[in-house]
């Protein structure tokens, strides 16, 4: 991994995207705590709805347009989705957005992908007997193995249009998986 400090050059001002829906107390301890281990002193935070919209307006919105457009911006985050109604506009140089509504929701997330990705794999182990849904079912560490599978090709699929998840790969460096799996015949 990168190391932070050496990372970030030397620069006037560091502005950080955070969830829109985080505290004040969050924010204070990215400032205070977080920060200063990167050797970063001088920041400012700004909700990642706020951060996309701008993003929008300089790179893509029609500053010509006479009329006001409504857009609807969907961050799909880790653990939360955020979702933003906007209503841009443009009147000479100045450019506007109005946000009309904002939501959030845990339901929908990259956690959830990884969550059907992983259906995905252990429909697949059941239905060509590589496994049984109990041994699935009663052994943590076997479940925990095939999460990170599913994760690590969830990673992969943003970047590649194409991924396939070959499991006789994964057992040759996995004991976990190759102690509880069948593939023999896969």
């Amino acid at each position: 991994s990168a190391n932070l400090p050496n990372f970030i050059p030397k620069t006037d001002k560091v502005i950080v995207t955070v969830p829109t829906t985080s505290s004040p107390k969050y924010r204070s301890v990215l400032r205070d705590v977080v920060m200063p281990l990167a050797s970063i002193k001088k920041v400012s935070f700004i909700d990642k709805s706020s951060a996309i919209v701008a993003s929008y307006l300089i790179e893509r919105f029609n500053r010509t347009s006479r009329t006001s457009t409504d857009i609807m911006f969907i961050d799909i985050g880790t653990s939360e989705t955020e979702i933003s109604y906007y209503r841009l506009s443009a009147r000479n140089t100045l450019l506007n957005a109005q946000l009309i509504d904002f939501r959030s929701t845990k339901e929908i997330s990259g956690n959830s992908l990884d969550e059907a990705l992983l259906r995905i794999i252990i429909k697949k182990l059941v239905s060509e007997k590589v496994v049984e849904l109990k041994v699935i079912q009663e052994n943590s560490q076997l479940l925990n193995e095939l999460r990170k599978i599913a994760k690590k090709k969830k990673e992969m699929f943003v970047i590649s249009e194409n991924i396939t998840i070959n499991l006789s790969e994964e057992c040759l460096v996995n004991p976990v998986l190759d102690k509880f799996l069948n593939l023999s015949s896969y």
